[in-house]
């Protein structure tokens, strides 16, 4: 069953971008905690291709959607909220 989900409109994805360069973040790792299909994730990777993305989404199609479109990005299906990462991101 898959759940419903919003995508976040690409004009505040190229908003968030900007404002990121305007304060000079430049991350090498990023989590994504609800990735739905991945626009942020993949519009991100256009502006850093070295970027290094991990997504979590709970949602099973759309995690499918993202291993089969995005196979640079590490998926996790699971529940953000239940998530305990060692790992450090930017």
């Amino acid at each position: 069953m898959s759940l419903i989900y919003f995508e976040t409109p690409y004009f505040l994805v190229y908003d968030l971008i900007e404002k990121a360069k305007i304060h000079k973040i430049n991350p090498e790792r990023v989590l994504e905690p609800s990735a739905g299909r991945g626009r942020i994730v993949t519009t991100l990777k256009k502006f850093n291709p070295n970027l290094i993305i991990t997504a979590v989404e709970s949602d099973e199609a759309n995690c499918k959607f993202l291993r089969d479109t995005c196979p640079w990005i590490d998926v996790l299906q699971m529940d953000f909220m239940n998530t305990n990462f060692s790992t450090k991101f930017d």
